[in-house]
């Protein structure tokens, strides 16, 4: 439950900053058109700034999209209607409806999470290779007799 939480706090925050973007799209043609009618080389900047909003366009809709997806995992594991809205906190404040239940449960997530598993894992791979290296750095001695 509380991945599927951070995953719509994640959408949401990615069509804040895709909304930001498109703010500065904007400014960013309003000045090359300004440019271009002074005789400047805002041609292309301009042509450029409006094939970016319109990619921005079509990216808020696949975020939408996700959105709504993520809004009906969401409701589908509390229980509640599909398309139910669910309000979300800034980050920094207390998550949302799962975590409370969650830590009662006895699931600890540091302890269990299998994403720290495999960067702990990565860490103590990287040392021991470190070590190989080091060892590899003197010759093995042999001696023989023929």
């Amino acid at each position: 439950m509380e991945r599927a939480y951070v995953d719509l706090l994640l959408v949401r925050d990615q069509l804040a900053l895709l909304a930001r973007l498109e703010s500065l799209w904007a400014q960013s043609e309003g000045l090359a058109r300004v440019r271009y009618e002074a005789g400047g080389d805002g041609a292309v900047r301009s042509t450029a700034c409006a094939t970016a909003k319109e990619s921005s366009t079509q990216q808020r809709w696949a975020l939408q999209a996700e959105e709504s997806r993520r809004i009906a995992v969401l409701n589908r594991l509390r229980g509640h209607p599909l398309t139910e809205p669910i309000a979300t906190t800034p980050p920094g404040r207390p998550a949302g409806p799962g975590v409370a239940r969650s830590r009662t449960s006895g699931y600890s997530g540091r302890a269990e999470s299998p994403e720290l598993k495999k960067a702990l894992l990565a860490g103590e791979q990287a040392g021991r290779r470190v070590e190989l290296a080091n060892n590899e750095r003197w010759p093995d001695v042999t001696v023989s007799a023929g």
